[in-house]
């Protein structure tokens, strides 16, 4: 296949040097040449050279394939190195997965292959050695994948082979670690693949769970929630995550009882933080819809523990009611939530200095002429709660102001031309790091 391949690139080569005065031709020629070419499998050997679809034709030859010859060298300098550097105990490990993806026909798996394969995705997961391999998350989903068309292929008892979950959230582990890594620019992580796509991933897991390769349950919904938060668009997350906590309901059949499917307070507060950071205009309303939704689950089902008010969901309801609402319903409904806040904090052990310093930043974002007001009489409480207790219970230590919770004032106050108010706030975390003892609120 891959030879056909080849040479099928190689005859769009030559057709569009034979053709370049046709620049509709030239181009698609080239393209599919291109597609042909990442197909390929690296072996080692010096990439086939192809032109770029938009040089000008008057560009010569040998440009062209230096040109090409550098892209293809960058996009495979990094793996080429890591498997002439890989250790004896990598190949050992690399060559089994070969066994498993490729050499071993579909359908004749034994128990010592599951074995094998189970290992293997440890080891991609957690290995110092195998974690560095390049497109190691690519392999665990081929792996995953040829585990699945075993279990399908053979028809096996779903019960023999069904796979712990916690194999499941390895792998979506290093898929969102990739994906943030890819997100944030890193060099050696900027080639994706269609596996990086929360769509492809969403119908994998779906398909797996399907097919019993994995217990059903809601943690794979929460964790792409989460990705989507952190890469899509702002403006389109909510709408794709409301669609992703729908097929959790329809597959539920709307049964809060269902544990297995039916979303639970992280995935409530994974929507609601996608529709908090969007700041559309019906944000406020949906984010209260969603609390409802929440509270009348516990009530229905008398589970605290599946379906619990937390520090994180009410900050979202905040956040969303200070980008999005009125200014004065914002105030109130920011003001209600924050005492509702505080009466969670025995109960919460969660609860820190960050659901306070997101309640600071809802307040001072509201708009409204009493919001920054209300906002520091929040940080007198934090600090006051350090100072008098000495900074040494877990309750002061836990929301205990931090250098950002005093950025969130500083800010605030430079916006509103209150300097002197921002410079007195700067003085006072130089003197509050002296009574209490902490280093790190020093500006």
């Amino acid at each position: 296949r891959s030879s056909l391949r080849m040479l099928a690139a190689r005859s769009c080569c030559c057709r569009y040097w034979s053709h370049r005065h046709h620049e509709t031709l030239r181009k698609s020629n080239v393209l599919r040449a291109q597609s042909l070419l990442r197909q390929l499998k690296w072996t080692g050997q010096q990439a086939t050279t192809i032109p770029n679809a938009n040089a000008p034709p008057s560009t010569s030859v040998t440009a062209i394939q230096s040109r090409f010859q550098n892209r293809f060298q960058s996009r495979f300098q990094f793996q080429q190195q890591w498997f002439t550097t890989a250790t004896p105990f990598v190949k050992t490990w690399m060559t089994m997965k070969n066994r498993l993806v490729v050499s071993t026909p579909l359908g004749s798996f034994q128990s010592r292959q599951w074995e094998e394969a189970k290992q293997l995705l440890a080891a991609l997961r957690t290995h110092p050695q195998i974690s560095s391999l390049p497109n190691r998350v690519e392999l665990q989903w081929q792996i995953l994948d040829r585990l699945h068309g075993e279990m399908t292929a053979t028809k096996y008892n779903t019960n023999s082979h069904c796979l712990p979950f916690h194999i499941l959230r390895g792998v979506l582990l290093s898929w969102r670690d990739s994906v943030f890594s890819i997100s944030s620019g890193e060099k050696h992580n900027r080639h994706t693949s269609a596996n990086n796509n929360t769509l492809t991933v969403l119908h994998k897991v779906e398909r797996y769970m399907n097919d019993a390769l994995f217990e059903p349950s809601p943690m794979p919904y929460n964790l792409i929630l989460h990705v989507l938060a952190k890469v899509e668009d702002p403006q389109q997350a909510p709408f794709r995550g409301q669609e992703i906590v729908k097929s959790m309901l329809e597959r539920s059949h709307f049964n809060p009882n269902n544990t297995f499917h039916h979303p639970d307070n992280v995935t409530i507060y994974g929507l609601a933080e996608l529709w908090a950071r969007s700041g559309l205009p019906e944000s406020p309303q949906r984010v209260e819809e969603l609390l409802q939704q929440l509270q009348g689950w516990r009530d229905e089902t008398k589970d605290s523990k599946r379906f619990p008010i937390t520090s994180n969901i009410l900050c979202a309801v905040m956040e969303a009611h200070g980008k999005a609402s009125d200014p004065t319903v914002a105030y109130q409904r920011i003001q209600e939530l924050v005492q509702q806040l505080k009466a969670l904090r025995p109960q919460d052990d969660a609860q820190d200095s960050t659901h306070y310093n997101r309640a600071c930043h809802a307040l001072v974002t509201c708009r409204h002429d009493q919001g920054l007001e209300a906002a520091r009489t929040i940080l007198d409480e934090m600090c006051r709660a350090v100072l008098e207790g000495g900074g040494c219970n877990n309750t002061s230590r836990r929301i205990k102001p931090t250098q950002h919770t005093f950025s969130i004032f500083i800010a605030a106050y430079g916006r509103a031309g209150r300097l002197r108010e921002a410079q007195a706030l700067l003085d006072y975390m130089g003197q509050m790091a002296e009574e209490a003892g902490d280093s790190s609120l020093i500006p």
